[in-house]
């Protein structure tokens, strides 16, 4: 009798130290994957140390408001990412608004190309909530740019519901580099402004 054949086998465990160069270039690939997707948002030119300084400062907030990385491997082989942390505690104001709550919040997920559809961001996802759960989250929320269909629709089915929309229109033209748009933001008079 042949035997059944078996699916791939993927795990999910918090990140490691000698994961760190893996991470920066996932998080590498998936900027240049959405610069690809939303040119009007992402460069799609970004410096070599890209990677490198998105997982550093990334790593910082994590640390501060609590929180950590998951990687996930197909048959061995380390295929994605994802990020948390413990959202701070909101302000006064946020308080009066909204009903209590302590919210997780993903930074970044990420799945190679080759291991996509396989079940590996679901199994992310749900590491995640487990880990959010023991630290005392009882929601977790991200966000996702409105032209990412195909993101907006894995969330979905692994239960998110989307609560808003941030809206985007050009008004002017856009600066033609950083430098420039600090010296915009140099221009912009301090205080409120005053009416004349």
């Amino acid at each position: 009798m042949p035997k059944a054949a078996r699916g791939p086998r993927f795990e999910v465990r918090l990140a490691r130290p000698n994961d760190r160069p893996r991470l920066e270039a996932w998080q590498r690939d998936l900027e240049e994957h959405l610069a690809a997707m939303l040119p009007d948002f992402a460069s799609p030119r970004l410096p070599p140390s890209y990677g490198r300084e998105y997982v550093a400062h990334s790593a910082k907030t994590v640390r501060k408001f609590g929180g950590f990385w998951l990687v996930a491997g197909l048959d061995g082989t380390p295929v994605g990412f994802l990020s948390a942390m413990v959202q701070p505690y909101p302000e006064r104001i946020t308080r009066m608004e909204s009903l209590p709550s302590l919210q997780g919040y993903v930074l970044d997920a990420f799945v190679v190309p080759r291991a996509r559809g396989q079940g590996v961001g679901g199994a992310l996802f749900k590491e995640a909530e487990r880990l959010l759960r023991k630290l005392g989250c009882d929601s977790v929320h991200l966000n996702v740019n409105a032209r990412n269909v195909q993101a907006r629709g894995f969330y979905r089915s692994t239960g998110f519901r989307e609560l808003g929309l941030r809206l985007w229109k050009p008004i002017a033209v856009r600066p033609r580099d950083w430098p420039e748009a600090g010296r915009r933001r140099r221009r912009v008079p301090k205080g409120p402004l005053r009416a004349t």
